[in-house]
């Protein structure tokens, strides 16, 4: 029988501080309430930390506000370590049956003893009352199989319901998140968790705030919270001794763990040991893993909690014994490193195990690889025979350091770099020393220092270096520039990456290019360019990608800037979750910033604004100021868009003030605060904001994609200002631009704007409507709307209030649809209007013109901006054909424009002479 949900009001009410458990409380208050032909059986698995328990407790909180039910908890441990009474003290059931029946909690299953599972077990076969309601929470493993078999067969006899308990989804764990949070910890906790409040909690606690690097369990150095390990560690206290160290030696040996390795690592011999496996895989701490006789924890948490727990001295011997283990069984260099670095040690065996190790993994667990550098360079002499080695393994702690946000570690291991430089009389050259050059650029570039990013590149480049280092450092060069200025950079950055061999230099290089193509109105060639970097990365598996997310950030943004959304929002989606896989976390904020920024343009707004506060989180540390302004305006746009005028000011503003105008984020969120000062009622600071982002009305600072969005505002400002003529004159410049990109959406911007500048409503009318078709041909849901309103207010001047409201009902349909909140006060603005000419008596009837059913279509193609030539493709007949047609239409209407006509149309006053029937015929 299915279980009825009931009470659900009052589940909720009562558990608001019960995260994501809502449902399960709703059916057990709908079990107690319902009335059964058999006794009811509620089954409830989960994890070990997955909230059972916590359940059951809110449950009981709940129960009392249910008339006349009995509800009783117990657990069916017998060392009892919750809230609950041992069932083994309880009554008997005749004597707990209340007037409404009774409901049985049994909590911790797995932990009964041979006599409570007996008991359960003659419960369960033996059909007891049934006002009786028996509820039985337990771990999937460590059930008796006795009473596993009573549970499997009590359909026979009760109605048997199941509420497993699996871990908590994203959204219910974000709920539980406290304010001093770090960004990393916020986007990687849910995942390492697995939902299981247990461990988030766990996790939670060793975040440091503002300043914390994100660093997992096994590698931070803050203190584990007691309270916390507890659970975990009771776990432990409930084997043997024996069973305990090899647990213990088993954290020590990593991940995953084999037998052989592990009896070494603990002493002991194998028969003991596993005996001590199958304790612990009783318990539950351990589990197999997919490869035979090798094992695994049952959490990664649980091994992180197990191996911190371990005496200090003891570890550090487990750890020795696990470098002989490992190297004797000829392990790789991965699996070794790890205790290296935890016994340190001296000698060149030790340092060649940590350099080919990091080497290994320093792009996909750059992390852990830089701090296999730092340990490798604390092991390597002082002496002059070692400077060379010192060096390079400063650049791969500062490369380490770029990839993983940690920009502060980048610049003092750059300025260690630079000790030794001055030291030697050895040349500073070769592969080591461009990916310094290269990663002091991009250091220089994320603190929005980017004349001082292109000096060091150019300097670096005009000596001699390696083909690939100075590939790379003509690849930064081009990157500090495609939103700049000196675009022609690119072109040499891409003639040498094709000629590396490289994919991934070839993509970033395709991508870059396709981003100062663009800038400079090529808008073919950027396509083109942009194709061919997506096939080369769409091949790419996830380990070769990851050698290239900033290829996949600059592709995503140059499909952006070309409208090409869909495969944007791909691109962008792949490298956010790659990016937050391999732990590269600077990558992770454009990333994040360019999937917001599709989702804006989507009008997904409240994803758009997750997106960017993620990679506001991200970008809050020294040196990172530049993404920092990035993801602030993305935040600025998306509150205007919400309609909060006054934190898109604040968002555009705390951009403008992160970085100085070295940096072209400067200029975009300058714009951003332009699009502000308008909403705000302040086109005079527009203006303003505009020329000063673009270096005056020709705009030469902002590339090609920006300036229809920059005219754009400057008309509208003058337009506001009462300059009419001035806002034709960037009207007019911003159809040129349009012209010049050749961009999709560039039809329906160029309508709206020229519908804005016209002085005739009918005029007005003509462009709206041709908006509101280049809007909806190109899915653009803002032009569509603005078309619509702009439409129904020339229909309003026209004196046309029933066609006004048509489209003004159409625009309030458009922002109820998309979020569009930045229009939503335009249209109840409008609505006013609207109501007030409709009382007055506005829009009196007047003559219809009869035209026939051809000569009607033509006119309403007209109306929606289409020319003679495209009129004629789409009816199929020939150029000359309209135009004949056009000349009766206005000889028929007395008019003298295709604006004419098109208001004419839309304020229906031209109609279709009806078709003749056959019998008329």
């Amino acid at each position: 029988m299915q279980l009825r949900v009931e009470s659900r009001r009052l589940a909720d009410r009562k558990s608001q501080r019960l995260t994501g458990r809502q449902e399960e409380l709703a059916t057990l208050a709908g079990a107690l309430r319902s009335r059964r032909d058999r006794p009811g059986l509620i089954r409830i698995p989960g994890e070990a930390g997955v909230g059972k328990t916590r359940l059951l407790t809110e449950f009981l909180d709940l129960a009392t506000e249910i008339p006349d039910a009995t509800v009783v908890a117990c657990t069916a441990a017998e060392r009892q370590q919750g809230p609950f009474d041992c069932l083994t003290s309880l009554p008997p059931l005749r004597e707990l049956v209340g007037p409404g029946g009774l409901m049985l909690l049994v909590d911790d299953l797995q932990d009964a003893t041979h006599r409570i599972n007996i008991a359960l077990e003659q419960l369960l076969r033996h059909s007891p009352r049934t006002d009786i309601t028996l509820v039985l929470a337990y771990r999937p493993r460590g059930v008796a199989n006795r009473l596993l078999a009573a549970l499997g067969g009590a359909q026979a006899q009760w109605d048997v319901d199941e509420l497993p308990l699996t871990g908590l989804g994203r959204e219910a764990a974000e709920e539980l998140f406290p304010d001093h949070l770090c960004g990393r910890h916020q986007m990687t906790l849910h995942q390492e968790s697995g939902g299981n409040p247990r461990y988030l909690h766990l996790l939670m606690s060793l975040c440091r705030g503002a300043g914390c690097r994100g660093e997992s369990l096994l590698r931070t150095d803050a203190e584990i919270p007691v309270e916390r390990a507890a659970p975990v560690l009771m776990d432990l206290d409930r084997v043997s001794d024996t069973a305990r160290l090899v647990a213990q030696a088993a954290a020590v040996v990593g991940d995953t763990f084999e037998l052989e390795v592990t009896s070494l690592v603990a002493e002991m011999d194998h028969p003991t040991v596993l005996v001590a496996l199958d304790e612990l895989l009783a318990r539950d701490l351990i589990r197999p893993d997919s490869v035979p006789a090798r094992f695994v924890f049952r959490h990664p948490v649980v091994r992180g909690v197990v191996f911190r727990t371990t005496p200090d001295g003891w570890r550090l011997g487990a750890h020795t014994r696990a470098i002989d283990a490992l190297r004797s069984r000829n392990q790789p260099a991965v699996r070794i490193a790890e205790h290296v670095e935890r016994v340190g040690g001296e000698g060149p065996e030790h340092c060649a195990a940590l350099t080919a190790a990091a080497r290994a993994i320093e792009l996909s667990d750059p992390d852990t690889a830089a701090a296999w550098y730092r340990t490798a360079l604390r092991l390597t002499g002082d002496g002059s025979e070692h400077r060379e080695r010192r060096r390079a393994l400063l650049s791969a702690v500062a490369r380490g350091a770029v990839l993983t946000g940690r920009l502060g570690d980048g610049w003092e291991a750059l300025r260690r770099r630079d000790a030794l430089v001055e030291a030697g009389a050895d040349a500073d050259a070769g592969a080591d020393a461009a990916v310094a050059i290269e990663c002091r650029a991009v250091l220089a570039q994320y603190a929005g220092r980017y004349t001082e990013a292109r000096a060091l590149l150019h300097r670096a480049l005009s000596r001699s270096g390696t083909p690939e280092g100075d590939t790379r450092l003509r690849l930064a060069l081009a990157a500090t520039s495609v939103w700049d200025t000196g675009w022609e950079w690119s072109e040499d950055a891409l003639l040498g990456a094709v000629g590396s061999g490289d994919q991934m230099l070839q993509s970033l290089a395709l991508a870059i290019h396709a981003s100062a193509a663009l800038a400079k109105g090529a808008s073919v060639t950027a396509g083109r360019s942009a194709d061919e970097a997506a096939q080369l990365i769409d091949r790419q598996t996830d380990d070769q990608l990851a050698r290239g997310l900033d290829a996949v950030w600059q592709l995503g943004f140059a499909e952006l800037h070309l409208e090409h959304l869909a495969p944007a929002l791909q691109h962008f989606s792949r490298g956010v979750a790659l990016s937050k896989a391999y732990g590269q976390w600077q990558s992770t904020i454009p990333l994040l910033v360019g999937l917001g920024t599709v989702h804006l343009r989507q009008r997904r707004l409240e994803s758009a604004r997750s997106h960017a506060e993620q990679a506001i989180q991200l970008a809050r540390s020294p040196g990172c100021e530049d993404a920092l302004a990035m993801a602030l305006t993305l935040r600025a746009q998306t509150a205007l868009a919400e309609g909060a005028v006054l934190s898109s000011l604040a968002d555009s503003r705390a951009a403008c003030e992160a970085v100085t105008p070295d940096s072209p984020t400067w200029r975009h969120a300058r714009l951003a605060q332009a699009a502000a000062l308008l909403a705000h009622g302040e086109p005079a600071g527009c203006l303003a904001a505009v020329l000063d982002a673009g270096g005056g009305p020709a705009l030469p600072e902002l590339p090609m994609w920006c300036h229809a969005r920059a005219y754009d505002l400057l008309g509208r400002s003058e337009l506001s200002l009462g300059h009419r003529d001035r806002a034709r004159s960037y009207v007019a410049r911003l159809q040129a631009a349009a012209e010049a990109v050749d961009l999709p959406g560039s039809a329906g911007v160029v309508a709206t704007a020229r519908a804005r500048v016209a002085d005739d409503p009918a005029e007005a009318l003509a462009h709206a409507l041709e908006a509101i078709n280049a809007g909806t041909a190109g899915d653009q849901v803002l032009e569509v709307g603005t078309g619509h309103l702009l439409a129904s207010r020339a229909l309003l001047a026209l004196g046309v209030p029933a066609g006004a409201e048509k489209h003004l009902d159409a625009a309030e349909a458009v922002v109820a649809g998309s979020c569009m909140r930045d229009l939503a006060v335009w249209v109840r603005e409008l609505r006013a209007e609207l109501e007030a000419a409709t009382a007055a008596g506005a829009g009196a009837p007047e003559e219809q013109f009869v035209l026939s059913q051809r000569e009607f279509e033509i006119a309403r193609l007209v109306s929606q901006g289409r020319t003679n030539r495209q009129i004629a493709r789409q009816l199929d007949v020939s150029h000359k054909t309209v135009e004949t047609h056009l000349g009766r239409i206005f000889t028929k209407l007395n008019v003298s424009s295709r604006a004419e006509i098109a208001s004419m149309v839309g304020r229906s006053s031209v109609i279709a002479r009806p078709r003749r029937t056959a019998a008329v015929r």
